[in-house]
């Protein structure tokens, strides 16, 4: 099974995503990390044959709906909280990531292209 890991900083979860593919290789998967500041996302899709998409919700954009609608991929998307459960922490008391509209619009999309 080919997994690609998008690659969205290089902070703790970078450490993270490192230790799941080489897990992953070790048990005869190919997982492998795509950094879509050195290769755009159809040179991706066209060069790889890829069955699991990892990634977040910053890394949508229409080009990457595209590839997903026309490659039979599963999606795994990380996302920042949103709905009911956000009113009911205080914010400022605990740093908890809430997604803002621009990102539940990306994610919207996906929805739309028929990617659940």
């Amino acid at each position: 099974m080919n997994i690609c890991f998008a690659n969205s900083n290089e902070g703790a979860h970078a450490y993270q995503r490192l230790g799941l593919i080489k897990a992953l290789n070790r048990s005869g998967h190919n997982a492998f990390i795509w950094d879509s500041r050195k290769t755009p996302v159809f040179d991706l899709f066209d060069t790889n044959e890829i069955d699991v998409f990892v990634g977040t919700t910053f890394e949508i954009t229409p080009g990457l709906i595209q590839c997903l609608k026309e490659k039979p991929t599963k999606v795994v998307m990380k996302a920042g909280d949103y709905g009911d459960a956000c009113s009911k922490y205080d914010l400022t008391k605990y740093e908890i990531l809430v997604a803002g509209e621009s990102e539940l619009s990306k994610v919207r999309n996906l929805y739309d292209a028929g990617l659940k």
